[in-house]
């Protein structure tokens, strides 16, 4: 899922949220990898709102099997001192 937003928040407190795989913030925008990402819109939708922050504009995205096993190879190699 893609976020566009203004104000603050963190990707530590993104990856608080239950089902928030991954999450990635450049400028006002995020991405943001969730299990099930209708189940957990409203979850980050309560997150922003606490820490005072403006969605602009949610997009919801399918990732396939090959997005979720290069992301899960990244921290796996990174946990390790692997470079990718």
């Amino acid at each position: 899922m893609r976020i566009e937003f203004k104000g603050k928040i963190s990707e530590e407190d993104l990856l608080r949220v239950d089902g928030v795989i991954n999450a990635s913030i450049s400028d006002h925008d995020c991405e943001i990898i969730v299990d099930e990402g209708e189940q957990r819109l409203g979850p980050l939708a309560a997150l922003f709102s606490e820490k005072g922050v403006l969605i602009k504009r949610v997009t919801l995205d399918q990732t396939d099997l090959e997005d979720v096993f290069v992301e899960f190879a990244k921290e796996t190699d990174s946990d390790m001192g692997v470079c990718v």
